[in-house]
């Protein structure tokens, strides 16, 4: 290479990489191909929710592969409500003694309310200990434990997750809760807007929870972190256990299941009558390839 060929690669380099936001958004993106499902998979209890067994039956069938995509807006949403979570958890309502989980002692890394395995279960749960049992070491806000949300299993269904906590408000019995950071459009009058009643999607999700902790309580709590007063940032939804939605639940992710094992089942119907909120189904575009196979 000659010093020509230097000084013109060095100034191409600088020239992709003079502003901060182009680099990360080619370093944050990542994409990966995820082989289709089977019927012994376990399933994260967010996707449920919006699962569509139609969708998975035929990809599998046509042995597909599907994409796992992530970009730089993608891992803005998902980080920035982790870091929301963060204060609410471990900030806030940890030593408000508001919430119940697991602990990790940020000196010696000792974990608090685990069970003989070192796992955190809504049974095991506690709330935020003054110091460590082992080292002592105590909770500072510049310091502080942090927060282990406890495991919420399915295992005959083989769905699974965790939860953002256990809440215990003066005078109630713990009830779910769950995070959500939103944006709330700004209106009560929108008929979308968060204000007004909480997504079926993330009422769904809650389900599972409390299903898996046989609590007949719960909480979705939407948090904006883009408003400038803390009681415009929250708008809360008291969610009563239904057994109805927890059975359509279920039987959707059995039907699944059933399909997956058996090719002569029949395929699935697709439970979003095709339309998601923001767009088709994702059915909607493997089912042409699964005419066509069969043409």
């Amino acid at each position: 290479m000659t010093l020509r060929d230097a000084l013109t690669r060095i100034a191409e380099i600088r020239r992709d990489h003079e502003w901060l936001k182009d680099v990360l958004a080619e370093a944050l993106h990542s994409e990966r191909k995820v082989p289709a499902m089977k019927a012994d998979d376990w399933l994260p209890t967010s996707r449920v929710p919006a699962l569509c067994p139609r969708m998975h039956v035929i990809a599998s069938r046509l042995n597909l592969e599907l994409t796992d995509e992530w970009d730089a807006q993608a891992r803005w949403r998902a980080d920035r409500g982790s870091a929301i979570h963060h204060v609410f958890q471990e900030l806030w309502l940890g030593p408000l003694k508001l919430l119940l989980g697991g602990r990790k002692c940020s000196k010696c890394g000792h974990k608090h309310g685990t069970d003989g395995n070192g796992d955190v279960w809504p049974s095991t749960s506690i709330v935020c200990p003054e110091k460590c049992d082992k080292c002592s070491n105590k909770w500072r806000r510049q310091d502080p434990f942090q927060f282990i949300e406890p495991h919420a299993i399915d295992k005959p269904l083989k769905v699974r997750g965790r939860i953002d906590g256990l809440l215990r408000l003066p005078g109630y019995y713990p009830e779910v809760i769950d995070l959500k950071t939103t944006h709330f459009l700004g209106s009560e009058a929108k008929p979308w807007s968060v204000y007004r009643r909480p997504r079926i999607n993330d009422v769904k999700q809650l389900h599972w929870y409390m299903d898996s902790v046989q609590c007949n309580r719960g909480r979705i709590v939407y948090m904006d972190p883009a408003a400038e007063r803390v009681e415009d940032a929250l708008v809360e939804h008291k969610v009563s256990f239904n057994p109805s939605m927890m059975h359509r639940e279920k039987e959707k992710v059995r039907v699944l299941r059933e399909a997956l094992a058996e090719e002569a089942r029949p395929v699935p119907a697709c439970p979003n009558d095709r339309k998601l909120p923001y767009g088709d189904c994702p059915c909607v575009e493997v089912e042409s390839l699964w005419s066509g196979s069969r043409d």
